[in-house]
């Protein structure tokens, strides 16, 4: 199957979104519990999973930009939470 530059760009866009909809919703469960934040984080990795294993059967490179921005955005949401804590805002009440 032949992409072109609108279909790539459109597909990252929404590995982006959905990316960052996943780590923000990772946050706040995490925050208010972290066995809960957890369980959604591996709920969320097996979708991410799922979905790079049917784009690098499309793709390679589609995979490979896409596995590039769930880790840069993993990456982001570990730093976030960790500075937070830091911090003292736990998110405990």
């Amino acid at each position: 199957m032949e992409f072109g530059i609108a279909d790539f760009l459109m597909i990252l866009c929404v590995a982006l979104i959905n990316g960052t909809l996943a780590m923000i919703l990772f946050m706040m469960f995490y925050r208010r519990k972290r066995r809960t934040g957890l369980i959604v984080l591996s709920a969320f990795g097996v979708y991410g999973l799922y979905q790079l294993a049917r784009l690098y059967a499309l793709s390679p490179l589609l995979g490979t930009c896409v596995l590039f921005i769930y880790l840069a955005l993993l990456f982001f949401a570990f730093q976030t939470l960790k500075r937070k804590n830091a911090k003292g805002l736990s998110g405990h009440a």
